[in-house]
């Protein structure tokens, strides 16, 4: 356990080369999809789209080295099921709030899809990563004998947080919303260094420059729908990203991460909360416990705070009365894993329990409670508890999962109407589902 956290493959998910691990062969293929049924409540009203079996994804990828020096990584994602709004034009048959309605009188269009694909709270979407059509992953890695020093430049995952990879996950419906902001893929550079010894102190600095753009969405920086690819990068400044990672003793490792950056880009012609620039720091704290006298068991969690909100520039143009900013949204969670291994090494069944805090605040609570609009105020908190239920057997791992989430303002993400006879009266935002992820190396 410990020789896998200190390898390079920690802080970014599979960055060192082939070599470096002892393996003969120069290239390998990678396979990974999952398989998911679940029943969304916060998509009850969307004919039916709330109780859905389908793929989250579908990847294929390749890595190896070029030499002793280079290697590589490229994945093709078949399925491309990201967390993503979409524009829509409220009628009189949704009465329903939309933070990304249209607007034609700038030529930014509107989509059916836009019904069920509202923000993190209502989303169809299934996969917390946004990738560049079917790219998911794409980069190259030059290091040092060993790979104690590296760079690795390209698209790759943003060390910010603990990956969700290394805890077991269906879908992005059973992670903590602080996973799911945390998870993103971006292009960059990225400089690391991995340090002391596996039977000592050591650990891994990693730190560069990104595109800032890895996914705009989490506080509605919508940007211009006119645009002809979902995925050209709206941002007009370059982000930076840091993280450490510590293992001072068997089975304990520390995690922290910043990125300091902007996402969007001020519209002057059009100022609102969705095309203008947005504040998109964090910083994370984690910690992960293996006990040496129970193996089965893991404990983990993170603290997380980032600062949000419209840019100052951008706020002081808005018209209406004035909006906070920026917005401080911290929060936590924590989590227990105990598994326990089935007889003739088929392989661990185990739950998951894992219970999270965030502040609801955000770029569009401010603007919603700066017009008094629909009973939403500052201050308030989402809370869930994720029950997951899992057996891994080799290559497949098979899930159930419940996850109980407690939405603030519902009435804010589209989950429950505004208007009408059902005013209101919301069915709950709560999650459960099953399904298996296979994965595999050849």
């Amino acid at each position: 356990m410990m020789k896998r956290l200190a390898a390079p493959l920690l802080v970014l998910a599979t960055l060192a080369p082939v070599g470096a691990r002892g393996e003969d062969r120069k290239l390998m293929f990678d396979f990974d999809f999952a398989l998911a049924n679940v029943n969304d409540r916060s998509v009850y009203w969307s004919n039916g789209r709330e109780h859905q079996t389908k793929l989250p994804w579908a990847i294929v990828g390749a890595h190896g080295d070029v030499s002793p020096h280079v290697s590589f990584r490229v994945e093709l994602n078949g399925v491309n099921e990201s967390v993503k709004p979409e524009p829509f034009t409220p009628t009189s048959l949704t009465p329903f709030f939309f933070p990304n309605a249209a607007d034609p009188a700038f030529g930014v269009t509107s989509n059916p899809q836009g019904f069920f694909k509202v923000d993190d709270y209502k989303n169809t979407g299934w996969d917390p990563y946004i990738q560049e059509a079917h790219l998911r992953r794409a980069f190259v890695d030059v290091h040092t004998t060993g790979s104690r020093l590296g760079l690795i430049a390209g698209r790759f995952f943003v060390p910010v947080g603990f990956r969700a990879d290394e805890f077991r996950w269906l879908t992005d419906k059973d992670l903590t919303h602080i996973q799911r902001i945390n998870s993103a893929v971006d292009v960059g550079a990225l400089f690391y260094w991995n340090f002391g010894k596996d039977d000592a102190l050591h650990g891994s600095l990693t730190g560069g420059a990104i595109s800032g753009n890895g996914n705009p969405y989490h506080d509605y920086a919508y940007f211009d729908f006119t645009r002809g690819s979902s995925f050209e990068d709206t941002n007009s400044a370059v982000g930076g990203v840091a993280q450490g990672r510590l293992l001072p003793a068997k089975g304990l490792e520390l995690a922290l991460s910043g990125k300091f950056n902007y996402v969007g880009s001020l519209i002057a012609s059009d100022v609102s909360v969705q095309r203008s620039k947005h504040y998109d720091n964090a910083f994370v704290a984690g910690v992960q416990y293996r006990p040496s006298f129970f193996k089965w068991g893991q404990i983990f969690g993170e603290f997380a705070s980032y600062r949000w909100g419209l840019r100052d520039t951008s706020a002081a143009l808005l018209p209406g009365p004035p909006n906070k900013t920026p917005i401080d949204k911290n929060g936590y969670y924590v989590g227990l894993d105990v598994g326990v291994p089935l007889p003739r090494s088929w392989g661990t069944l185990g739950v998951i329990v894992t219970r999270e805090e965030l502040g609801r605040d955000d770029s569009l609570i401010a603007f919603l409670a700066a017009q008094q609009a629909l009973g939403v105020t500052l201050g308030k908190k989402e809370r869930s508890t994720i029950v997951k239920v899992y057996a891994e057997l080799h290559t497949v791992t098979v899930f159930f999962f419940y996850n109980d989430l407690q939405n603030p303002f519902p009435q804010a993400s589209a989950i429950e109407p505004i208007s009408g006879p059902f005013a209101f009266g919301s069915l709950g935002d709560s999650k459960v589902g099953f399904g298996l992820r296979f994965r595999a190396s050849f």
